[in-house]
């Protein structure tokens, strides 16, 4: 073939590029910034290392090959290029492919934003193999280029219109272009906007950051003269196996072979085999498998078919599909079936995205995101708002997750002329992953119904094709509509229609998530139509900006929507989701007082048997506070004997007892935990229960001592003193003033306070009793309100000071208890025994477990990137329930606190939080440090945090009956 130097090249391309015709005889929109690069190739010279061959596949029948740029993020190739616009514009530099330009510094990085304004141009020389030369046929290989894009090889173009769609594969035929004995040029030009296909800009940018450039892998496919195209399977659940396989080069008569293998490399069954004609084009193979080990996301189980061509008794080429046994079907008036099994849709949205490579990742990075669903017991993701990479879909298959796959049509229509094609190649790319149970057709009003009747065409799975929001209508007989309240559902449930809603729950900073979750999923299980949801978003897309002082960028409250930051930091609505969608559910969140080690489960599992999973339990005993470290110690381990418990689906799972046999003397331990592993040896979840009484744990911690308690009144305060502790009270108004211990001030103060009602003080009194001396405080004020009506604190020989509250909560209430005064700066960490580590919030109390937990201070407003801390987890701030106690690291020394009743709320400061959402920025009590007896709701972006019953029961306020008493007892 003819070589071409650099600078004939460049006056071809010239010319070539802005002659060749977009559509019909339609000239390519032309623009001043497409001249310069044009002008400069006169000049430039080829930055990046020449490409070389690859080695050969260890078969002559297998296709051959050979990668132009990298694989993913952590590994690839440099090629020479050159942007328009916006930052590093006009120069040719090197940029790592496969990448997205922007997080190199080129261009600009927008969100949502239909106009970038830019182009980039690529060059990268490669050799190929001299040995496919007339034996092979070759095809350049695009895994996914945003958003326009024009290939040149060569100098000559690879085809008369620009690719148009951002997140689909495209190929060319190169084998006539190549030059198999020197180097060869690629030239590709990327349109970032879709001047040549009006619409699909607005169609692909949607809710999420924008990206350009060849951001997938780029590869050559050498395929033997005489091939085997594209392979689409269908394979049922009855052992019913199809297959539909394009053929080229059949230039004489030949035979094609079939044989299913399983995953120990065994086939099974009989092969299948056609005979071919001269010139054939397409074939069909067919057979019947007996007791196929079957499909699901429970057990994804694959197998393997390896096609054989050949002709004159001599094989040419061989290829190997994956895929599985597996039917779906919706079942009108019933539900959504796989295997003739109605499934129950545990699942979350999620967006291909890496902080530091924007959309272009890696295998690695899907297996962590799928590890981390599969960690929240999730079994479905829907892949929105467009095609996730290919490596995604394959995990899902390997790994067992559902997968909602959706045209990148995101709120505007896509056109119905550059949609045929964007469907085709979707469904062409995935067609045999059985993970895949629907496909749809956009998002929030991007459906375009004429698009329809083209993914059935295109899938010979005919797999149901739904819309992502689309009000209650249903769409293949399913609704998804989006962000239904309480109520929404409810009434859904009363129409008697499939539901399984496509976003759910949206997890905006510390909101939504598992927020509120409890209430509906509770709902959508007691109902046979309601068949699930998928949760808004997995990840915070935060973006680092190399261009903002290398800070994490969400774009305000844009996209920090995540269970998880942009890194996988886990938030605290990640353990709440784990808890939620367990598939072995166990009701009981306390031991009964007559508990005999026998355990009530329930089994959510689709297709798993509970005695398929295991169980063990471990009685543990706590540490305490002067042991300055969190955690416990061990007393007794077992294993539990799983009985069968059936599969099922809501609303009429089966339930089980398991048997314990817990040693005679298992109430000395302070703790219960069990924890179930599924087949896989994959940990489903562990539940703790406390063995004992709050009381019963106070004892073992708070002493009497021995010695006299001393009172003396001065300056407006009364004084009582014991060992080397003096505690101060303002006589004014009965409040604690401070503590001196050794003479060291510790500033806890202006207490108790009465949250939500009045306080006026009507008398103070003091008196010795025994070896202790008290201080009773009361309180005046309307009978009819809410108010404080006393406090008695007792100051022990041991310098423990007790206080016993009483107060009378009135009306529906954000929140009830007392607060005290201390400074923020002077905290640095927190040990205490409670549910945790994690902050709870009225309506997301699953989640945190029993245990001694400590964490550091830190300034944490979830997912808020213009923050002090924004995903330093867990939060220090905040609500945290159940606890028992707690010790302060302070500047002034440890203030361990101590209640002596269950179901304490502990809030230690204020939250910070982002100011630029209504919806996720509950409120808080005045004072510092809470012991509350009910706390406030968390919203998300659609719902405010109080009074947000549209979320459910525990999105409204709280109204307590009668009088509430309590005692905590403080050291320090």
């Amino acid at each position: 073939m003819k070589k071409i130097s650099t600078r004939s090249l460049a006056l071809t391309l010239s010319a070539a590029f802005f002659a060749t015709a977009a559509c019909g005889d339609e000239p390519i929109r032309q623009s001043h910034d497409w001249e310069q690069p044009l002008k400069d190739f006169n000049t430039h010279t080829y930055l990046s290392e020449v490409g070389q061959p690859s080695a050969a596949p260890d078969s002559p029948s297998e296709t051959w090959v050979q990668y132009l740029s990298g694989t993913d993020k952590d590994n690839t190739v440099d090629w020479d290029f050159y942007v328009t616009k916006w930052s590093k514009m006009r120069q040719w530099s090197r940029l790592p492919v496969p990448s997205c330009w922007e997080m190199h510094g080129f261009g600009r990085l927008t969100y949502g934003d239909p106009d970038s304004g830019e182009k980039g141009s690529y060059n990268y020389k490669f050799r190929v193999p001299a040995a496919w030369e007339n034996t092979r046929r070759v095809e350049i290989v695009f895994e996914g280029v945003a958003l326009e894009t024009y290939v040149y090889l060569n100098g000559k173009p690879l085809s008369d219109v620009p690719h148009a769609g951002g997140f689909y594969r495209f190929s060319y035929g190169v084998t006539d272009h190549l030059d198999y004995d020197g180097v060869n040029l690629l030239e590709v030009h990327v349109d970032n906007d879709s001047p040549n296909h009006p619409g699909l800009v607005d169609a692909e940018a949607g809710d999420y950051w924008r990206y350009g450039g060849i951001f997938r892998p780029v590869y050559l496919e050498a395929k033997p003269k005489t091939n085997i195209g594209h392979c689409a399977i269908d394979a049922r659940a009855d052992g019913t196996l199809r297959t539909e396989i394009s053929l080229a080069g059949i230039s004489k008569a030949g035979q094609l072979t079939a044989v299913v293998v399983g995953a120990d490399g065994e086939p099974i069954g009989e092969p299948m085999t056609v005979d071919l004609a001269r010139g054939q084009k397409k074939a069909e193979l067919a057979g019947k498998f007996q007791q196929p080990l079957l499909w699901s996301a429970e057990f994804p189980n694959l197998y393997h078919l390896e096609l054989s061509l050949a002709v004159d008794a001599s094989t040419t080429h061989t290829t190997r599909e994956r895929f599985g046994f597996r039917t779906v079907e919706v079942r009108p008036g019933e539900g959504l079936f796989v295997n003739g099994v109605k499934v129950i849709i545990r699942g979350v949205n999620r967006h291909t995205m890496w902080p530091d490579t924007g959309k272009t990742v890696s295998e690695k990075i899907d297996r962590m995101d799928i590890g981390l669903m599969k960690e929240m017991n999730m079994n479905a993701v829907r892949a929105g708002h467009y095609p996730p990479d290919k490596s995604f879909i394959e995990l899902c298959d390997e790994l067992g997750i559902y997968v909602l796959e959706e045209l990148a049509s995101c709120q505007d229509l896509l056109p119905t002329e550059t949609g045929i094609p964007l469907v085709r190649s979707m469904i062409r790319r995935d067609v045999n992953s059985p993970s895949i149970l629907f496909w749809a057709n956009g998002n929030e009003d991007g459906h375009n119904p004429e698009l329809d009747p083209y993914f059935k065409e295109a899938d010979i799975q005919k797999r149901p094709v739904i819309y992502s929001r689309h009000g209650r209508e249903p769409v293949d007989g399913i609704i998804t509509d989006h962000y239904e309240s309480y109520a929404g559902i409810k009434e859904i449930i009363e129409e008697k229609k499939i539901y399984i809603a496509t976003e759910l729950a949206h997890a905006l900073y510390d909101g939504g998530g598992g927020a509120g979750l409890e209430d509906r999923w509770r709902l959508i299980m007691g109902s046979p139509l309601t068949q699930g949801l998928f949760i808004w978003t997995l990840l915070d897309e935060g973006v680092h900006r190399n261009d903002l002082d290398g800070r994490l960028d969400t774009q305000g409250n844009s996209a920090p929507d995540g269970l998880v930051g942009p890194y996988r930091q886990k938030e605290g609505s990640f353990y709440t989701v784990r808890e939620l969608f367990s598939p072995i559910h166990i009701e009981m969140r306390e031991l009964p007082e007559n508990f005999v080690g026998r355990i009530e489960i329930e089994n959510r599992y689709n297709f798993t048997n509970a005695n398929q999973c295991s169980f063990n339990w471990e009685l543990v005993t706590f540490r305490k506070p002067e042991d300055k470290q969190p955690g416990h110690t061990v007393d007794y381990r077992g294993t539990v004997s799983v009985p069968s418990i059936k599969p099922g689906t809501n609303p009429g799972f089966h339930r089980g007892w398991l048997d314990l046999n817990l040693p005679g003397d298992w109430k000395k331990s302070d703790a219960l935990r069990l924890t179930a592993t599924d087949p896989h040896g994959k940990d489903i979840l562990t539940w703790t229960w406390v063995t004992g009484t709050a009381a019963v744990c106070r004892e073992a911690i708070v002493q009497q001592g021995e010695g006299k308690v001393t009172a003396r009144e001065a300056d407006g305060k009364l004084v009582l003193a014991a060992a080397d502790v003096e505690v101060f009270f303002d006589t004014s108004d009965g409040s604690l003033s401070h503590i001196l211990r050794n003479g060291k001030k510790f500033s806890l103060g202006n207490g108790p306070s009465v949250i939500a009602g009045e306080q006026e003080l009507e008398k103070i009194q003091h008196y010795p009793e025994g070896d202790n001396h008290v201080v009773l405080v009361r309180y005046a004020g309307k009978s009819y309100g809410g108010r404080m009506r006393s406090a008695e604190w007792t100051l022990m020989p041991s310098g423990w000071l007790k206080l016993d509250y009483h107060y009378f909560p009135m009306g529906a209430q954000a929140f009830f208890g007392i607060s005290f005064d201390y400074p923020e700066s002077k905290v640095n960490s927190m040990t205490w025994l409670g549910r945790g580590p994690f902050r709870v919030w009225k309506n997301r109390l699953v989640g945190p477990t029993w245990g001694v937990w400590k964490k550091d201070y830190n300034q944490t407003a979830t997912g808020h990137t213009e923050s002090i801390d924004p995903y330093d987890y867990p939060e220090f701030k905040g609500y945290h329930a159940d606890v028992r106690w707690v010790v302060l690291h302070t500047d002034e020394g440890d203030l361990t606190i101590v209640s002596e009743n269950e179901s304490l709320f502990f809030r230690n400061f204020t939250a910070d939080y982002a100011k630029d959402n209504a919806g996720t920025n509950p409120p808080f009590p005045k004072g510092d440090l809470s012991f509350m007896d009910a706390i406030p709701p968390q919203g998300n972006k659609i719902g405010k945090p109080v009074d947000a019953p549209g979320m459910g029961p525990q999105g409204s306020r709280t109204r307590l009956a009668g009088d509430i008493y309590r005692t905590i007892y403080f050291k320090f």
